[in-house]
C-alpha cells in the first residue's frame, strides 16, 4: 500500500530517471530516423516492470513514483520524457498509465474492497546491506538534536504567550522565522543529522534567529504579566486574553531577559547580578496543562556570600549554593550553581526573587553544599535522602545498588558508559545513516582503574560525581523531594589519536528481570514492545547484534518485569537498546572519521570550532536524563509525567529589580488545568477569534489502571474571559472538518487519541457582579494601541 518498490527502494523504475547528469538512463528517443530510436524497448521495459510489480501487490492499481533524492533538477525535461512514456505505452492494452496523486490512489484502492493484511509493528532498524543498519542517524549531531527539541517547546510556549497577548496581536509574525525554523528541521535529513556541516550550521541559524523573535514575545507577555498580577490579592490569576486598551495601561519596569546556555550554567546576566549584588526577579512559565512542581538552577559568583530566594507571595524558598567544576560549568570555578524548587500553575506562570542585599528577616539564607572526596577505602557510600537512596562502591567508584523508598522497591544497579569504536575500511564504515562497531576492535576501555568519586551533600539536592575518562564525566543527582534521579553527562571532545571513530552510550545496569525484552516510545506516544535479535513479522538474519538491536528513541526507553520498571527520560532524540536483560543503553554522542557512503559525502566530525578538516578539538556535549525505579503497577504515571516535563521544559526569565512587591501566581486554564492524562499539545490562535486546539491522551491502553481511561476536558477552561461561539472537529492536520459541536464543550479523549479542534470565541459578557470585581475600570471596556496591547494582559475572572 505504501508503494515502497519490492526492492525496498521508494524511486522510480530502473532506468526511468530523468536527471541526465545523475542517472545513467537513456531519454526516450521517438525519431524513428535517428540511430538511437528506442520506443519499442523503453515501453517493453516499462510494462514488464509495470507487471512484475503488479504482481507483488493487492489489487490492480500500483503507483510508480517518479522522482527521489537530488533529482527533477529539470522539470522540462523529466515532463517531455513523461508524456512521451504515457503516450506511447498506453497504446498497449496491457497497462493503462496516466498522472496521478496519491489521494486517487488510495481512492481507487478502497473502492476496489480490498482487505489488506494489517501490521502493528514498524521497520525498524532498517538494513540496506548485510552489515548497514541505519541506526546511526538516531543520534547524529546530538546538539542539534536538542536544540530542536527545546526550539519546538520553546515555540508552543510562545504560541501561548501571543494568544493571551490579545486580539492586537492577530496576524503578527513575530513567530513565523521560529515556526518556518522548526519545520524545516523536520525534514528527513536535518533532525536526523544526515546533512553537511555547512546546512546544519544554516539550520542552526535558523533556530536562533526565530528563538530571538520568539523570546521577544515571552519577554514582553512577563512583564505585562507581572504588573497586571500586582493588581490580585489572593489565589492564581486566571489569565484571559487581553483586549485593546488606552495608554494608561502601560507596563513598567526593567524588561526581561532569557539565557541560552543554563544547560551548562552560564548565563552573564544571573552572574554579573550576583557579583554586584543586584536583586534579580525572576519568572518561570509552564507550558503544561497541568500545575507543575520543578526545580530551577542559576549560575551565581562563587563567592557569593549571602543570597536568600523568596517566592511572588515574599514567602521565604530554601535553595542551595553548590561548587560548578569546569567540566560542567563554562564558566569554570568561578561560577556556582543556585537551585531551589519551584511550583507554577497550569500553562501559568510564577515569580521569584533572588535576593543579594536588603534580604528581609524572614529569609532562609542559601546553604552552600558541601563536597567531599571518598576514599576508596570506604566500603560505600550512600546518596539520597527520605525518598531515594543510591549507594556507591567506594573501591570501584561505581553505583551499585538503587532503592526507592518511597515505594519499596530496591536492586542492584549501576550506570556507566559504553564506547564503541566505529567500523572504518573493513567492509561498511560507520557514518551519519549507518552504526557500525568495528568487528576487529569494538569497543574502547575507559577505565584503566577505579573511579575518584566526590560527594556532595546540600538540602536541595545532593549528587555524586565521577569521571570516567578526561573527555567522560557523569554527576548523578538525587532532589531531596523526588523519587526519581537525574543523570547529568557530559562527553567530548572525542578523541581522534588513536584512529578510530567513537560512538559513546551511556548504559545502566540492574536486576530488572527482564530477558530479551524491552521498550521504546513511538515519537513520544506508545511504548513498543522489542525482543533482542527478533522481528514480529518476518525472520530475522542477526548480522550485526549490536547495531541490529538499536531502535530509535524521542522520549523514554525501558525495561520491566513483574514486579518493577526501570526507565530513562530523554532530553534529545537518540538510538536505544537493551542488550543484555536489565540493561538500558543509548548513544549520546558520535564522532567519525569516514563517511558511510549513504549521500552525506562527508565524514561526521563536528568540531568545537565548527570547521571539519582542521586542527580543532571536537564537539563537547551535555545532556540530562531522569532515571526511574519504580513498582510495576506505579511506574507507567511517573515515566509519562516525567517525559512531559522533559518534552516541555520550564521557561526562566530575568530582570533587575530595586523593589519587591507581590506577584501572585498566574494560570492560563481556569478550574485546576486539564485531566492529568490529557497532554494540551497545540494552542496556537490562527487569527483574532479563532484557535486551533490539539488533545492528546498520554497514556496507552493497558498501560495503568488509573490512566488508560478516557478522560473529558471542558473546552471552555482553556478560554478564561472569553465565549466559544463555534467549535469543530477537524483532521489531525487540520485541512479537513470532520464535524461540529453543538451545544456542549465538553470533549472526550480516549488512550492514546488525538483530537483536534478549531475554536471560535468571543469575549465574554461580564455580570454586574463580575464586573463590579474588575477593579478600577469596572465592567467598562477601553482600547489600547498595538504598543500597550498587552496592559490588560490578565484580568480577574473568578
Amino acid at each position: 500500500l505504501t508503494q515502497i518498490r519490492p526492492d525496498g527502494n521508494y524511486q522510480p523504475p530502473p532506468c526511468f530517471c530523468f536527471d541526465f547528469n545523475a542517472c545513467s538512463c537513456d531519454p526516450i528517443q521517438d525519431d524513428e530516423r535517428l540511430e538511437d530510436y528506442n520506443v519499442d524497448s523503453r515501453v517493453d521495459d516499462f510494462i514488464k516492470q509495470a507487471l512484475d510489480y503488479s504482481a507483488e501487490i493487492l489489487g490492480e492499481d500500483i503507483m510508480f513514483l517518479m522522482g527521489s533524492d537530488f533529482q527533477w533538477d529539470n522539470a522540462d525535461v523529466w515532463f517531455k520524457n513523461l508524456d512521451k512514456l504515457i503516450h506511447y505505452v498506453n497504446k498497449d492494452p496491457r497497462v493503462n498509465v496516466f498522472y496521478s496523486s496519491p489521494d486517487e490512489y488510495f481512492a481507487q484502492k478502497r473502492s476496489a474492497n480490498l482487505t489488506f493484511p494489517s501490521k502493528t509493528d514498524d521497520f525498524f532498524p532498517y538494513s540496506d546491506g548485510f552489515q548497514a543498519y541505519w541506526g546511526g542517524y538516531f543520534t547524529s549531531r546530538p546538539s542539534q538534536k536538542h536544540y530542536v527539541f527545546l526550539m519546538t517547546s520553546f515555540l508552543q510556549s510562545a504560541r501561548q504567550m501571543e494568544y493571551f497577548l490579545g486580539e492586537s496581536l492577530a496576524g503578527s509574525d513575530a513567530l513565523d522565522k521560529l515556526d518556518a525554523a522548526v519545520s524545516v528541521l523536520m525534514h528527513h535529513d536535518a533532525i536526523t543529522g544526515t546533512a553537511k556541516q555547512a546546512v546544519a550550521d544554516d539550520y542552526a541559524k535558523r533556530l536562533y534567529e526565530g528563538s530571538v523573535e520568539a523570546a521577544a514575545v515571552l519577554n514582553q507577555g512577563f512583564k505585562e504579566v507581572v504588573k497586571r498580577s500586582a493588581q490580585q490579592t489572593s489565589g492564581n490569576l486566571i489569565v484571559p486574553p487581553l483586549s485593546p486598551s488606552d495608554e494608561d495601561g502601560a507596563s513598567s519596569g526593567n524588561d526581561f531577559v532569557q539565557c541560552r546556555l543554563l544547560n551548562v550554567s552560564s548565563c552573564e546576566f544571573t552572574e554579573v547580578s550576583s557579583k554586584v549584588k543586584q536583586n534579580m526577579q525572576v519568572v518561570v512559565y509552564n507550558n503544561l496543562a497541568q500545575p507543575r512542581s520543578d526545580h530551577v538552577h542559576l549560575p551565581i559568583a562563587a563567592l557569593t556570600s549571602e543570597v536568600a530566594v523568596f517566592d511572588g507571595q515574599m514567602k521565604p524558598v530554601a535553595s542551595q549554593i553548590t561548587a560548578l567544576s569546569s567540566v560542567v560549568g563554562v564558566g569554570g570555578e568561578e561560577t556556582a550553581d543556585l537551585g531551589f524548587d519551584v511550583a507554577v500553575p497550569p500553562k501559568g506562570m510564577a515569580a521569584y526573587y533572588v535576593m543579594f542585599t536588603n534580604i528581609p528577616a524572614n529569609g532562609i539564607m542559601a546553604k552552600r553544599a558541601t563536597s567531599q572526596p571518598v576514599s576508596r577505602n570506604v566500603t560505600s557510600v550512600q546518596l539520597g535522602g527520605s525518598k531515594v537512596v543510591l549507594t556507591f562502591d567506594g573501591a570501584s567508584g561505581m553505583m551499585s545498588h538503587f532503592e526507592n523508598k518511597a515505594n519499596g522497591v530496591a536492586m542492584n544497579a549501576s550506570v556507566g558508559f559504553k564506547v564503541y569504536n566505529s567500523s572504518a575500511n573493513d567492509g561498511q564504515n560507520s557514518g551519519a545513516y549507518i552504526f557500525r562497531p568495528d568487528a576487529r576492535n569494538p569497543t574502547l576501555p575507559l577505565l584503566e582503574q577505579p573511579l575518584d568519586l566526590t560527594l556532595v551533600q546540600g538540602p536541595v539536592f545532593s549528587e555524586m560525581k565521577q569521571t570516567f575518562a578526561p573527555w567522560v564525566s557523569l554527576t548523578t543527582r538525587v532532589y531531596a523531594s523526588e523519587d526519581w534521579v537525574e543523570l547529568l553527562w557530559s562527553v567530548g571532545p572525542i578523541p581522534f589519536a588513536d584512529g578510530w571513530g567513537k560512538e559513546v552510550s551511556l548504559r545502566i545496569s540492574s536486576q530488572v528481570g527482564s530477558g530479551k525484552t524491552f521498550y521504546t516510545d513511538s515519537n513520544g506516544r506508545e511504548m513498543l514492545k522489542r525482543i533482542v535479535n527478533y522481528r514480529p513479522t518476518w525472520n530475522l538474519d542477526v548480522s550485526e547484534p549490536v547495531s541490529g538491536n538499536y531502535y530509535p528513541l524521542t522520549a523514554a526507553l525501558a525495561v520491566r518485569d513483574e514486579q518493577a520498571e526501570m526507565s530513562v527520560l530523554l532530553d534529545r532524540a537518540c538510538g536505544g537498546s537493551s542488550l543484555n536483560s536489565g540493561e538500558l543503553e543509548y548513544m549520546i554522542h558520535r564522532r567519525i572519521l569516514w563517511d558511510d557512503g549513504r549521500g552525506v559525502g562527508e565524514a561526521l566530525n563536528e568540531t568545537d570550532c565548527g570547521c571539519r578538516d582542521c586542527d580543532c578539538a571536537g564537539l563537547k556535549i551535555a545532556g540530562s536524563n531522569f532515571l526511574v525505579l519504580d513498582e510495576l503497577e506505579a511506574a507507567a504515571q511517573k515515566r509519562r509525567t516525567l517525559q512531559q516535563k522533559k518534552q516541555e521544559p520550564l521557561v526562566v526569565a530575568f530582570r533587575a529589580v530595586d523593589e519587591t512587591e507581590i506577584v501572585t501566581p498566574m494560570a492560563g486554564l481556569s478550574d485546576g488545568g486539564l485531566p492529568e492524562n490529557v497532554n494540551l499539545m497545540t494552542f496556537h490562535a490562527l487569527n483574532a477569534t479563532s484557535v486551533l486546539v490539539r488533545f492528546a491522551h498520554m497514556y496507552q491502553a493497558g498501560e495503568s489502571k488509573s490512566f488508560s481511561t478516557s478522560a473529558t476536558v471542558d473546552m471552555s477552561h482553556l478560554f478564561p474571559g472569553k465565549t466559544i461561539s463555534a467549535m469543530e472537529e477537524v483532521s489531525l492536520s487540520a485541512n479537513q472538518k470532520l464535524s461540529d459541536f453543538v451545544g456542549s464543550c465538553e470533549v472526550k479523549v480516549d488512550p492514546m487519541q488525538v483530537r483536534t479542534f478549531i475554536v471560535t470565541t468571543k469575549a465574554a459578557v461580564p455580570d454586574a457582579g463580575a464586573g463590579a470585581g474588575a477593579g478600577a475600570e469596572g465592567g467598562a471596556r477601553r482600547y489600547l494601541t498595538p504598543l500597550r496591547r498587552a496592559a490588560r494582559f490578565f484580568q480577574k475572572y473568578l
